[in-house]
């Protein structure tokens, strides 16, 4: 049988998250105790390996427990019938040395605990009498002393640790409804300030229905993420989609330019929609997407590349080139910067993470000539 607690130290005191008791009866039981940092006490700078744990009534050591190793940061307290045969009835405060990969010793505050009487864990008394056990179709709840925190110190939740025959009371049922409701409630609120950042990035948040579809090329110049059902361009039938995301570049009566992000795509794609034939010409062509080498990305004379990246790189263009215009589209998974070589720049592109961005590099005679287009995806 397993027991476990939290132990965080607060202003040189051990707290655990629960009273610590033990009986006579406990033989064989394991106590976890996971140690959790605070800030009275950092675990990160040192790795404890190894713990001994010392059990110490009002004048001395009554047993020390042999040297145990630390697993996923939990000590081990293993209650056996050395120890059980030597305790009497009564409080007694645990001493952990804990020890770390470089042979270092800290032992922690004093923990307190109790040996009590072998009926006295599988037993409860309120002031109506003992509580005995229910049918599932006649039961009551009742509070027993006072309200129970749901957190802990450092914020995390306070767990109880149920055993065979615990006493459930009205105190811990409301602590676990307590945070139920926070969770219920912080979800909620992200979702909605998920919308708010999303419209203050720019965004235009659409759903469409089976019956009332979003026609993409209905929509005006903007950036869209868009759920439910569409009508996707020269597509006669509507299909559903989760979070796709839409920016439509350009727009006049004849064509529009759509930069398009689904699920199903393997990587963003910029379609041409010619109004008139309701069709997408195949002028946009395939996207190559380009890899680097060495931190060093070689461009070359496909028309439109895709590239996507995460550290920096240094950027080198054809050689030799007597008139050419490239389409660069990158997609940066975190800040960075691009070493480019010489060019003529009108727009200078700033690389921001998840800001899908189109440098559109346009050679003349062997001079480069650069200009770059921002989508927030």
């Amino acid at each position: 049988m397993e027991r476990e607690y939290t132990l965080i130290i607060q202003k040189q005191k051990s707290i655990l998250n629960d009273t610590l008791s033990i009986s006579k009866d406990d033989n064989g039981v394991s106590i976890y105790l996971r140690l959790l940092g605070s800030p009275f006490f950092d675990i990160s700078k040192h790795n404890y390996t190894y713990s001994k744990i010392s059990i110490t009534d009002k004048y001395k050591i009554i047993k020390e427990n042999a040297i145990t190793p630390i697993v996923d940061g939990r000590i081990l307290f293993k209650i056996n019938n050395d120890l059980t045969d030597v305790l009497e009835v009564g409080e007694y405060q645990l001493y952990v040395r804990l020890v770390d990969d470089r042979s270092q010793h800290y032992t922690l505050p004093p923990i307190k605990m109790e040996c009590i009487k072998s009926n006295e864990l599988s037993t409860l008394t309120l002031d109506e009498g003992i509580i005995e056990k229910s049918n599932i179709d006649n039961v009551s709840v009742q509070n027993l002393g006072e309200d129970i925190s749901s957190y802990l110190t450092d914020g995390s939740y306070n767990r109880t640790i149920w055993e065979t025959d615990d006493l459930i009371t009205g105190n811990k049922m409301n602590k676990i409804e307590s945070v139920l409701n926070d969770e219920v409630d912080n979800s909620i609120q992200f979702t909605q300030a998920l919308k708010l950042l999303n419209k203050e990035k720019g965004y235009s948040l659409k759903e469409g229905t089976s019956t009332n579809p979003i026609k993409i090329y209905n929509l005006p110049v903007g950036n869209y993420i868009i759920n439910g059902y569409i009508k996707d361009l020269s597509e006669s039938s509507i299909q559903e989609v989760e979070n796709a995301r839409y920016y439509v570049v350009y727009k006049d009566e004849d064509c529009s330019y759509i930069l398009r992000n689904l699920s199903t795509d393997k990587i963003p794609i910029l379609l041409k929609y010619d109004v008139y034939h309701n069709q997408v010409l195949a002028v946009t062509g395939q996207v190559k997407e380009v890899k680097t080498t060495s931190d060093v990305l070689q461009l070359t004379n496909d028309r439109h590349q895709f590239l996507k990246i995460s550290d920096l790189v240094k950027l080198k263009l054809p050689e030799n080139v007597n008139f050419t215009q490239i389409h660069l589209f990158i997609l940066p998974t975190s800040d960075l910067t691009v070493t480019f070589p010489k060019i003529s720049w009108e727009n200078y592109p700033v690389l921001n993470q998840d800001m899908f961005t189109e440098i559109i590099l346009t050679c003349y005679n062997n001079v480069w000539y650069g200009n770059c287009k921002e989508y927030n995806l």
